[in-house]
């Protein structure tokens, strides 16, 4: 009899952990978006009859209910710490964990150098699009490649790791050949940082971004570029007409994040002024924003991520400065563009950016029709220099 007891009690503890399990499950269903992980997360799929058939509906459906499952975040937090702190991995929720500095994890069939023959063309051909269009109103138009994290700190992976550094340096020269040979302006950064000796000073050591210092140097070298090419002679910022300042809230980057904030190396943001404030206005889609281009709490006690930089990736922004007497600019890319906005504007009469992920109202080359700016400029970072997905753009 007590035998019997015993298996009662015990199915109804897994029926009941179960049943806690699902409705915590069910009440989850809503959340869209994971901030320390800083990825969205899966939806529930629709039913469709040959999605059943080829199994993509089981894997979506379990992808939904691993990000939806009741107590989830606990659950990550526990097995973060007991990589981190027990087990000592080194690679931890895909970041490279070392001691002063957090990577990017490079998994090792992602990027294939035998690819880039077949994406250098393609993307060229994008690229000629958008620079032809440009050109046919009297424009100009670069394509800027900067180098992220990964290859800035290549020497900082582990031995047994792989750091994709070749495959960044066959495409920079890949796509700096066939760009020349197809008429498009190009400017690699990195021969840029190298030159200056600043590679790894100019990158963050917990995100995938340059730092604000590393946004001035590509300013100053885009600028100079770009009177190059136009043979004209726009005023460029220079060290002393700006100050630099520490953002005085905890500053959580990316890959920080990736692990909860449970590894804090205490890097700091930091941001750009000119001694000489500018007035703007500034509209996102279409509608009036404040005119700041720093996004912060006055919570001192708040962390800020690098979407303190224009407050993030916007589909479609314009900041007028109202300075009929200057060009007007174009920027178009990813995050890369962001802290590099916040400084660029200000040499400009109008800055409109453009985030082709989001932006889905027209094409890059239609947009420059319309809006005629007379300096248009893409900004890609190494890993993504020949994805002409989303941002890529015609």
């Amino acid at each position: 009899m007590a035998k019997r007891i015993s298996e009662i009690l015990i199915i109804c503890c897994f029926i009941a952990a179960m049943a806690t399990g699902a409705f915590f499950t069910i009440q989850d269903r809503d959340k869209k978006y994971s901030y320390y992980e800083n990825r969205t997360f899966a939806t529930m799929p629709a039913f469709k009859q040959e999605a059943l058939m080829d199994g993509s509906y089981f894997d979506r459906l379990e992808a939904f209910l691993t990000d939806h499952a009741g107590g989830r975040k606990k659950m990550v937090e526990t097995k973060t710490v007991m990589d981190l702190d027990f087990f000592h991995r080194p690679v931890v929720n895909d970041v490279v964990v070392r001691d002063d500095i957090l990577l990017s994890y490079c998994a090792y069939d992602v990027l294939n150098t035998e690819n880039l023959p077949e994406k250098v063309p393609w993307i060229t051909r994008n690229l000629k699009t958008v620079s032809d269009s440009v050109r046919d109103y009297g424009g100009y138009f670069c394509y800027v490649a900067v180098p992220p994290q990964f290859y800035c700190y290549a020497d900082k992976y582990p031995w047994y790791m792989d750091n994709w550094q070749e495959y960044a340096d066959q495409a920079v020269e890949m796509v700096d050949k066939s760009l020349t040979k197809a008429g498009v302006d190009f400017l690699d950064m990195g021969a840029v940082f190298k030159e200056s000796g600043t590679l790894q000073k100019e990158s963050s050591r917990v995100d995938d971004h340059y730092s604000i210092s590393g946004a001035f140097r590509t300013y100053k070298a885009i600028m100079r570029k770009l009177n190059q090419i136009s043979d004209a002679d726009m005023d460029v910022l220079s060290d002393n007409d700006v100050i630099i300042s520490k953002v005085p809230n905890t500053y959580l980057g990316a890959y920080e994040r990736k692990l909860l904030g449970l590894r804090n190396l205490r890097e700091s943001l930091y941001r750009l002024d000119l001694k000489e404030p500018l007035e703007f206005t500034f509209t996102v889609n279409g509608v009036e924003m404040d005119p700041v281009v720093y996004h912060v709490s006055a919570n001192k006690s708040k962390k800020v991520t690098y979407q303190y930089y224009m407050g993030g990736d916007l589909p479609m922004a314009v900041i007028d400065t109202h300075r009929p007497e200057l060009p007007s600019i174009l920027i178009y890319g990813d995050s890369f563009t962001d802290a590099l906005e916040c400084i660029l504007y200000n040499s400009f009469d109008k800055m409109y950016t453009l985030d082709m992920r989001y932006y889905k109202e027209s094409t890059v080359s239609a947009f420059t029709k319309k809006y005629g700016p007379e300096y248009v400029i893409c900004v890609r970072d190494y890993e993504s220099l020949t994805n002409g997905e989303a941002n890529g753009g015609i």
